[in-house]
């Protein structure tokens, strides 16, 4: 067989995710089977939502991408640490009557992840076929069809769309993250019980335990460091665990401590009391299946040695 050429193969490689993800039983489920599949709903309220006057999440900040898409779907819930959790035993969207669809993150810190990228999830089909199109340039929703073994096909270009598309290496790798997900789910599900029992008795405010007859994704443990209680500020919190060699993060600032949105929106951050204190203790622990016994006693030893001080 000749050498395949070798813009043929960057093209074929840039435009074939959909087809390898949509042909595994997951992805079909929830793409072309409306009503047999959706997205779990998020009940945590994230801090980094303006939670003052109004305590509604806010559209201001969406780009111009979103907003295209937002035609299709109004209200494009974020289900970017989602992956693995589940609501009253079935997966269902979120249940705002704007709710057209969720959005998934596949970005590497995440539970299944395919290096960067990510997916959207919707139950009806009109909508997704117009994601598609959106997703590879605006051209016709069988564009990828273009190029195959029974030779060239003409496409169209029936809106001004966007490059959204993966390449077949983030396919492979998703799929085999796929398989590992329960495996990865039950030992982060592990690593929280034990932070919960060994870090009870210590000036944090711990993350409230799920639900009952919900399954949680387990993707970020976040505590809250009080400086009154604690005798010390969240920064300082992270500061001294970095000097003892445990990474940490932060998820997430409150967004109307950005400059950004400030100079753009004229929000002001005294104006979401509850999100810019939440904001401002909110520290994560590490939370990673790849995580030993040992590397989760060290972080246990180290809360405690700086909350000692």
């Amino acid at each position: 067989m000749a050498a395949l050429n070798p813009a043929l193969a960057a093209a074929t490689l840039a435009v074939s995710l959909w087809r390898k993800l949509m042909n595994s039983l997951i992805w079909q489920s929830v793409m072309w089977r409306p009503g047999k599949m959706a997205v779990p709903h998020q009940r945590e309220e994230p801090a980094s939502y303006p939670a003052g006057r109004d305590r509604q999440p806010t559209r201001a900040f969406q780009g111009r991408a979103v907003r295209r898409i937002r035609n299709v779907s109004r209200a494009t819930p974020s289900r970017r640490h989602a992956s693995g959790d589940t609501f009253s035993s079935r997966l269902t969207l979120p249940s705002h009557p704007d709710c057209r669809a969720a959005c998934f993150s596949f970005y590497v810190t995440k539970n299944m992840t395919t290096g960067e990228g990510g997916m959207i999830l919707t139950m009806d089909e009109k909508h997704a076929d117009r994601l598609k199109i959106l997703a590879l340039h605006g051209m016709s929703k069988d564009a990828w069809r273009r190029f195959s073994d029974e030779g060239y096909k003409h496409y169209y270009v029936v809106d001004c769309g966007y490059k959204y598309n993966m390449m077949d290496i983030q396919a492979a790798i998703g799929i085999h993250q796929l398989r590992r997900i329960e495996m990865n789910w039950k030992r982060r599900q592990e690593i929280w019980a034990i932070y919960q029992r060994e870090l009870s008795g210590l000036p944090l405010t711990l993350p409230a335990e799920p639900d009952q007859g919900t399954r949680h994704a387990y993707h970020l443990y976040t505590v809250l460091v009080d400086s009154e209680r604690a005798r010390l500020t969240r920064d300082q919190f992270i500061s001294d665990m970095t000097a003892e060699n445990i990474g940490v993060g932060v998820h997430y600032q409150s967004i109307p401590v950005h400059p950004y949105y400030q100079e753009r929106f004229g929000w002001r951050p005294e104006d979401y009391p509850h999100s810019l204190r939440i904001g401002h203790q909110t520290v994560s622990l590490p939370l990673s299946a790849k995580l030993t016994d040992r590397d989760v006693s060290d972080v246990v030893d180290a809360v405690r040695k700086v909350l000692s001080h």
